[in-house]
């Protein structure tokens, strides 16, 4: 019998957990591995399995199933309680991370940087950089403890606050081309429509990138909006981000974090069909 209280056979069947020693690893932190485990968000105990092994296994135990892992050997401080105030390592991050965070730094910053080398300078290489890093900020695994608030707020409140100047994001923007042409050596016709191909190549990059939740949709739309000449739609999202970015860390994290399987399915055959 194990601590619980339940014998081994009748624990639920093994699942692949969160990769949390791998990032500890990465850290060089292995030996905080039972402290992390505890503020994860785990809903049971921590259990060595086999204390004399090189490795020693761990498994977090909770009423719905046994997440498995496998950390460097060290003290395991005892069995630890591991219920936690937020779920610092999330069941899908490591989808999130590799579809969504990974591939916004493909062909969606190349995109961006072609943009912002066309466009040569101005407000438009400005919005195109952080809009677009958006995606990237909430779902990297650096910032899975909650969904990169502390990255993304000040991003978003940031970019509205450009994109809403009584000035005119789009007169600025093309006030810019007109300025950057001379030097460039080349006339503000040619420079306009090379900057407006190399817009829609980013809308382009970034509509490849799957969504998941509600956030994350509209992080990816406003830099497609942003590509397509849709300021407008960009500041809608933007304005929507900010009203759930100001419902505080804990609430963003729960919307970073969610999985909606109606919102993945209706964006995966978006994708299939623009793909043709």
């Amino acid at each position: 019998m194990d601590r619980t209280g339940a014998g081994h056979s009748e624990w639920p069947q093994f699942t692949r957990g969160s990769d949390v020693v791998e990032a500890l690893n990465r850290m060089g932190r292995d030996t905080d591995l039972p402290d992390v485990l505890q503020r994860a968000g785990y809903d049971g105990m921590i259990h060595p399995l086999d204390e004399n092994d090189e490795v020693r296994h761990y498994h977090i135990v909770n009423p719905d199933q046994v997440l498995p892992i496998v950390a460097p050997a060290g003290p395991t401080q005892g069995v630890q309680s591991a219920k936690g105030i937020y779920p610092q390592y999330h069941p899908y991050q490591e989808l999130f991370d590799t579809t969504i965070a990974k591939a916004q730094r493909g062909d969606p910053e190349n995109a961006m940087l072609n943009l912002q080398h066309v466009n040569s300078g101005g407000v438009l290489n400005l919005v195109a950089e952080h809009i677009g890093d958006l995606s990237h900020r909430m779902t990297e695994d650096t910032t899975a403890r909650n969904g990169g608030y502390e990255f993304v707020k000040p991003k978003v409140e940031r970019m509205l606050k450009i994109m809403t100047n009584p000035y005119g994001f789009g007169k600025e923007m093309y006030e810019n081309i007109r300025s950057n042409a001379p030097y460039l050596k080349t006339t503000y016709e040619d420079l306009r429509s090379k900057v407006h191909q190399a817009m829609s190549d980013y809308a382009d990059a970034h509509s490849r990138l799957p969504v998941y939740n509600e956030v994350q949709k509209l992080a990816r739309d406003s830099a497609i909006h942003l590509g397509n000449k849709e300021p407008g739609k960009v500041i809608d999202n933007l304005y929507q981000l900010r009203k759930y970015l100001d419902e505080g860390e804990e609430a963003w994290a729960n919307r970073a974090h969610e999985y909606d399987p109606q919102i993945a399915h209706e964006d995966t055959m978006s994708r299939l069909a623009k793909e043709g």
